[in-house]
């Protein structure tokens, strides 16, 4: 097994880590390290990132925490117009990405406020189709009783259209 120096490391994440970067086998095609190396690698810096390392510059946008997702947005809107450009390069946004995380907390938001408002909606209409299914069972229980009842009785006493 070979060894490689960090330094090497370190720029074969970077590499995988770009947004819309190349993938682990087109760049194991490339510098000639094995595919399940250079993916192992990226397992490992990510886990050190989430201790508190710093290796690996960021994930992909669609993976951001919902804290991380809400600081960009904020940051970004206390920013000119020059200073926004730069700010998405650096951290490998699109304006799009900004615009849908706002969008999905202002939703979250409402969503939030109407629920405690009036309680969740979806919940009222569960209970109320609950209720209802009681109800369609209880009549079908009883239906079901007296269909039982009609054939007793007319084993014991016969069926009356056969009288006629």
């Amino acid at each position: 097994m070979r060894n490689y120096s960090e330094e090497i490391k370190s720029a074969m994440v970077a590499k995988l880590a770009r947004p819309y970067g190349i993938s682990a086998v087109e760049l194991s095609q490339e510098v000639g390290i094995p595919q399940q190396t250079l993916s192992r690698w990226v397992k490992e810096y990510a886990n050190f990132r989430g201790n508190g390392g710093g290796m690996m510059k960021s994930k992909r946008p669609e993976n951001w925490t919902a804290e991380k997702k809400l600081k960009a947005i904020v940051e970004y809107e206390n920013l000119d117009e020059e200073q926004r450009g730069k700010y998405l390069r650096e951290k490998g946004l699109h304006s799009v990405h900004l615009e849908r995380w706002q969008q999905e907390f202002v939703e979250a938001y409402a969503y939030r406020k109407k629920k405690t408002r009036g309680g969740d909606p979806r919940q009222k209409r569960i209970k109320e189709l609950e209720d209802d299914l009681s109800k369609k069972n209880r009549a079908l229980a009883e239906t079901a009783a007296l269909l039982v009842l009609k054939k007793k009785a007319q084993a014991i006493w016969g069926d009356p259209e056969d009288e006629r």
